[in-house]
């Protein structure tokens, strides 16, 4: 291919203003194309650029920025520049004399000084845990894009007229100065108060503001009024999420990723930008992905409008919580408190997220969202809720496992408290890091278990201290080591699906102990004591997440394994409503009608809300036509309870009541106010208190809709 032909273009640059004392800021000159591809740049020394620019372009139109020089990571772009605050020229390129002369004026050229602004952060997902609280765990193997938006100007200039007094009306509802009514979609009383007014109001010149706000009502021509929304802007700003008719503005904002950054072990990051001197701070905008099998996968992209970080106050720690399902926590290990005299230790910790409590010297009950001692839990507003679906088991060991004596694990299952032990045998892994030069990382599993050792089955290695070595294949250079959290959810050491326990679900359902041995290099059981090592039992949980430990209790330990309860009862819930009765013959014809000759005989109302063992909730309520009848309201009630709200319960779940025609047919709120003929909807939800230790197992709630209607009977002719 032929190389294509340059010449020299240069550009003189006078800076309007200068004083004795003063010196130009450092410029640069851009050459674009007229499709915005950049051609060429080149610094300005003694007042002139030289441009290299292809013969193509002669006779042709270039577009001519001078600006600041950018930093090294970011790419030239007319966009980014604009927003430098840099000064275009558009200019036909002449043949016989390719030149340009540009004077800068003062005000453009003073906003080029650059001031240098740290960006913090921490990327994280919020998750509620068993026992009620919210704990922020980091995302890592992730990366943010630090991006930098629009400054509102540019937003009030390109909103045509009309919207322009709409935003007018908008900004004065919402600073409380309308002199008209609030618009119906904007409830003032609700609205977040802006932390600029808040910070003015502080500051004591809240009635210098006033003159200001007066200048925005009486603005009578948009380019007034678009004067008077920049100057008040750093009030209105937070209110911008609210007002949904600008969505489609912000699809033509302009987005400029300044920098992409990887976070660390915690989810944090740290970076330096550069934004003008003169003028506000950055307003920025921040993007996320995470490396799901090697793919760069977007986590964490927020409507635009709602998510910027107007005049950024640099240094402060940006928090960005990440809610798509994809993305996936990391799970750093929580420290644990061991008692004093213990150095050696294991330590059952949890069923998924659900700690276990054992046995207590104090006899104290389990708190919520622990496994009590009888193999149940309380979580969420469900008491005594029995564990099922597949259970996840997590433990913990001391620094110095495992090593020769303490080098393996086995978990057991079996019903009641006696007869024989069986195994929980599904595979577990531990995911490495494999990093080589010039490539994406990966994640190799090693696999833990199950192992035959002497005979022994199913045995669990505690994961190895040191990680397997690169492949013999593997580029030089390449690395292997262990995360440091507990990415891709390795955070179990074992599995035990409670759905395939018996021939029925039924028979299934029941009290088990679980127990946990630990075994030596050659497969021999380890006992605990002294000069092996101790079961320790999690008793509490201070605020920064460090694991409070008792060492266990003789009661505990059954033939030198740790055993506690979990009781198990899989089964599902069964909801069902009966049609109506009016007293003791008629009920719903085939229309769905009840027809009443007068309003003397009461209407039975019935349902079933059941479950095998009354491991489960329910709600019941009638909604006549949209109104939620508050008499026939149940909420959160045992399906074992005797009488709850007005129906009454045999203990089985089957509940019943008799009403009055003018409970249902008269309004709640003005019993004055009577329907003679209305339709009514029963609905029955049975929600099910099995749990995983992180879920409800809602896939067994079950539930029963039903429509009558009540109509005044006719007489007959």
């Amino acid at each position: 291919m032929k190389k294509q032909e340059h010449f020299q273009f240069p550009v003189d640059v006078t800076f309007a203003g200068v004083k004795e004392d003063e010196q130009a800021p450092e410029t640069v000159a851009y050459a674009f194309d007229r499709t915005g591809e950049l051609l060429d740049r080149s610094p300005v020394k003694g007042d002139t650029a030289s441009l290299s620019l292809p013969e193509a372009v002669k006779g042709r139109t270039v577009r001519i920025l001078l600006g600041p020089p950018l930093p090294e990571h970011e790419e030239p772009r007319i966009s980014l520049l604009r927003r430098r605050e840099a000064y275009e020229r558009r200019i036909r390129v002449e043949p016989e004399e390719p030149h340009l002369r540009v004077r800068l004026p003062d005000p453009v050229w003073r906003h080029w000084w650059f001031c240098t602004c740290t960006v913090r952060g921490r990327l994280i997902k919020r998750e509620t845990q068993p026992d009620g609280t919210v704990r922020e765990l980091p995302i890592c193997h992730a990366r943010v894009s630090i991006c930098e938006v629009d400054r509102i100007p540019r937003l009030i200039w390109r909103l045509p007229d009309p919207l322009i007094f709409r935003l007018r009306d908008e900004v004065l509802g919402a600073l409380g100065e309308s002199f008209v009514e609030p618009m119906p979609d904007i409830p003032i009383p609700q609205r977040p108060i802006s932390p600029a007014r808040e910070a003015v109001r502080l500051q004591g010149v809240e009635v210098e503001r006033k003159p200001d706000v007066q200048a925005l009502r009486l603005a009578d021509s948009p380019d007034r009024l678009r004067r008077s929304l920049i100057d008040l802007s750093d009030l209105w700003r937070p209110y911008i999420c609210y007002w949904d008719w600008l969505y489609p503005f912000f699809y033509r904002y302009d987005v400029d990723c300044l920098q992409t950054v990887e976070v660390d072990e915690e989810g944090r990051f740290e970076t330096t930008i550069h934004y003008p001197c003169f003028g506000d701070k950055p307003d920025l905008y921040f993007e996320a992905e995470q490396l799901h099998g090697g793919t760069w996968e977007t986590i964490y992209e927020p409507l635009l409008r709602c998510n910027i970080r107007w005049n950024y106050d640099c240094g402060e720690e940006v928090v960005l919580n990440v809610t798509d399902p994809s993305a996936v926590p990391c799970v750093p290990d929580d420290p644990v408190d061991p008692p004093d005299d213990i150095a050696v230790w294991i330590m059952p910790y949890s069923i998924r997220g659900t700690k276990i409590w054992g046995s207590p010297p104090s006899g104290d009950p389990a708190p919520a969202g622990w496994v009590k001692e009888n193999g149940y839990t309380d979580y969420g507003g469900m008491l005594g809720a029995p564990f099922g679906g597949t259970l996840a088991f997590r433990m913990s060991q001391s620094f110095s496992v495992p090593s020769t004596a303490i080098a393996y694990y086995r978990w057991s299952f079996r019903k009641g408290s006696s007869g024989p032990w069986i195994h929980m045998d599904r595979p577990v892994f531990r995911h490495y890091v494999k990093d080589s030069p010039g490539e994406l990382p990966s994640f190799p599993a090693y696999k833990l278990g199950p192992n035959t050792v002497n005979g022994e089955s199913d045995l669990f290695e505690f994961k190895p201290h040191v990680p397997p070595a690169p492949d013999p294949g593997d580029p030089s250079g390449t690395v292997t080591y262990w995360p440091t959290d507990n990415f891709a959810g390795d955070i179990h050491s074992a599995f035990w699906n409670t759905r395939n326990l018996g021939p029925s679900v039924g028979a299934a359902a029941g009290q088990y102990q679980v127990r946990l041995e630990i075994f030596d290099e050659d497969g021999n059981q380890v006992s605990p004591g002294s000069g092996t090592f101790d079961f320790i039992v999690p008793e509490g949980v201070t605020t920064g997440h460090t694991i409070l430990a008792r060492a266990a209790q003789a009661s505990e330990i059954v033939a030198g394994a740790f055993v506690f309860n979990v009781h198990i009862d899989n089964n599902p819930c069964t909801a069902t409503i009966d049609r109506p009765r009016l007293g003791t013959t008629a009920v719903t014809d085939r229309c769905g009608f009840l027809r009443y000759p007068d309003k003397t005989t009461p209407l039975t109302i019935a349902f079933h809300a059941r479950h095998p063992n009354n491991h489960a909730t329910f709600n019941f309520r009638i909604v006549r036509g949209s109104t939620v009848l508050p008499n026939t309201l149940v909420a959160g009630e045992e399906v074992a309870a005797a009488g709850p709200g007005p129906y009454t319960g045999d203990g089985s779940g089957n509940f019943h009541n008799n009403f009055q025609l003018d409970d249902l047919l008269c309004g709640p709120a003005d019993p004055t106010q009577c329907c003679t003929e209305a339709a009514f909807a029963e609905r029955l939800y049975v929600r099910a208190k099995a749990t995983n230790g992180a879920h409800r197992l809602s896939g067994y709630d079950a539930s029963d809709l039903r429509a009558f209607a009540l109509a005044k009977k006719k007489p007959s002719p």
